[in-house]
């Protein structure tokens, strides 16, 4: 019982504490980033300076912040992700190597087709309900909901999907450089259709 508690408790705190916010900013794919998000690095890591208070160096060179959800910079989904979410990054860079945090809210209707990420993805539902499926196609009767404060962890090349029936937001956060792979590449929204 102790340890549920503290595992309760310590993604309580990391909801609460966050990081240094910033947008992702859409445009071209940023160097080495494999089958990455396809941000411009440089520009988020500009926005995360932007309007926020006590950004300066510190251990690991940032000092901590506390961000209220009404600071966080929504702007348009990288282009490996279908058109219509927006993405805000908590923490890190999840172009390149190490830890980030990010946040998805994903409109009524928003499907991500099957794929699988080249590292561990932790997905923890802020608002709404996420359905998560695991296999090769979308069966929306075999996804399982995922609804406000709950988690799930998904090991890396586990082919997977996830769906929104109302306007949902998810956390998600992990080792980075974040890639996503379709399984079928005519749903990979950069290939066109």
């Amino acid at each position: 019982m102790k340890v549920a508690s503290r595992g309760r408790l310590a993604v309580a705190l990391c909801l609460a504490l966050g990081g240094p916010v910033a947008a992702w900013a859409a445009g071209e794919g940023t160097p080495g980033y494999g089958g990455g998000m396809g941000g411009n690095m440089d520009e988020m890591r500009d926005a995360m300076h932007d309007g926020m208070p006590g950004r300066g160096p510190g251990p690991g060179g940032m000092q901590p912040m506390f961000v209220e959800s009404g600071q966080l910079k929504w702007v348009d989904a990288p282009p490996s992700l279908p058109k219509g979410a927006k993405l805000a990054v908590l923490s890190g860079d999840p172009g390149k190597p190490g830890p980030f945090t990010i946040r998805l809210m994903a409109p009524a209707g928003y499907t991500i087709p099957p794929h699988w990420h080249t590292r561990t993805e932790n997905v923890t539902v802020i608002s709404g309900v996420l359905y998560l499926g695991m296999g090769d196609k979308v069966e929306q009767s075999k996804a399982r909901a995922l609804r406000v404060g709950g988690f799930h962890s998904i090991d890396a090349r586990v082919h997977h999907y996830a769906f929104t029936r109302r306007p949902a937001v998810v956390q998600l956060h992990g080792e980075g450089p974040f890639d996503i792979h379709y399984l079928n590449p005519a749903d990979d929204p950069q290939k066109g259709k």
